[in-house]
């Protein structure tokens, strides 16, 4: 399972740019920050330009936490009714689950703010290395699709803009074109034409505080 997680993540560079455009989707879909599943804050570490976060949370406990730094990135996450649920080990996470983890990102297993008490799976790719790595769990074959959860929630950021037009039409309810999304992805510009497509009910000049948070370009 954790393979088919490693092989579906983009490379370092190309998952901000996913991180950056379904955060500012959320927010042209979304006024509401506490309503939006996904964000990035591109100014996380006022010390240290290069580290940024993303996140994820649906209101029920689920979510992940992705930090980028200049030595790599790290993703965490926990999923409710994984098997790896902390609650299922006297309220501790497996072991496993960040066996091998590079000293090089151990900031993120000791940062408070990513609850890493509260995790069913870890990736983590530093810059030298040519793919995504993960604790070596030997799932049961009776554990299920999905056993720790990352590939229902990680899906999202596969890339393919046809993920958030689905995500969108489900928990937005609105429907928007691959196109109007690709053009998020690609992170041009945005525009008041682009704005009335995608149903955002606020002005350019209204998502400047999001715009600036995500490290979006804001257009004209």
């Amino acid at each position: 399972m954790s393979n088919d997680v490693s092989s579906m993540l983009p490379d370092i560079p190309n998952l901000v740019r996913v991180c950056k455009a379904i955060a500012m989707l959320d927010a042209i879909l979304c006024e509401e920050w506490e309503h939006r599943y996904y964000s990035f804050d591109s100014h996380w570490n006022k010390d240290d330009p290069s580290e940024m976060m993303a996140s994820m949370r649906d209101g029920s406990g689920d979510h992940y936490y992705i930090w980028f730094t200049r030595q790599g990135a790290a993703i965490k996450g926990c999923a409710q009714d994984s098997l790896l649920n902390p609650d299922n080990n006297d309220g501790e996470p497996f072991p496993e689950v960040f066996a091998n983890f590079p000293n090089e990102l151990s900031y993120f297993l000791k940062e408070a703010a990513f609850l890493i008490s509260d995790t069913t799976f870890c990736y983590w790719r530093r810059q030298t290395d040519p793919t995504w790595n993960s604790g070596g769990i030997a799932f049961p074959k009776n554990s299920g699709a999905d056993p720790d959860g990352s590939k229902t929630m990680l899906q999202i950021l596969d890339g393919n803009p046809a993920t958030y037009v689905e995500y969108a039409e489900d928990y937005f309810e609105v429907e928007i074109s691959e196109e109007d999304v690709n053009h998020i992805y690609q992170l041009k510009p945005l525009n008041p034409e682009l704005l009335i497509r995608l149903h955002c009910q606020r002005k350019l000049d209204q998502l400047t505080e999001d715009i600036k948070e995500i490290g979006y370009i804001r257009g004209t």
